[in-house]
């Protein structure tokens, strides 16, 4: 399935990440959202990629919370709103420190 997205096959990427997404494997829903976000292979959906970024930060993929605030900011997909916004890049921030310190021996 990356091999198919980075060789821009973004329909079958879709196709393999949306089985994959629908059984909780946050990669594949926030690459999911990264190609409704960008229109990779399908019409631009700022709606769908909102849904797939907010289930694979709430699985902890600091990338798909930092793309919600970027889509806050912007107001696409979601009403512009620079306090969540706010909340969506500290969620970001704070789930990507925590991945780094768990994976850091001098931390723990």
């Amino acid at each position: 399935m990356l091999t198919a997205y980075n060789k821009g096959d973004f329909g079958i990427a879709r196709s393999l990440y949306a089985e994959l997404a629908v059984q909780g494997d946050r990669t594949a829903q926030f690459k999911l959202g990264e190609i409704y976000d960008e229109g990779m292979g399908v019409a631009k959906d700022s709606h769908e990629a909102v849904r797939w970024y907010v289930v694979a930060s709430s699985q902890g993929a600091a990338a798909a919370a930092f793309n919600l605030g970027r889509l806050y900011h912007d107001g696409r997909g979601v009403p512009q709103n620079f306090a969540r916004a706010r909340e969506w890049y500290l969620i970001a921030t704070s789930t990507h420190f925590s991945w780094i310190v768990s994976r850091d021996s001098r931390y723990g």
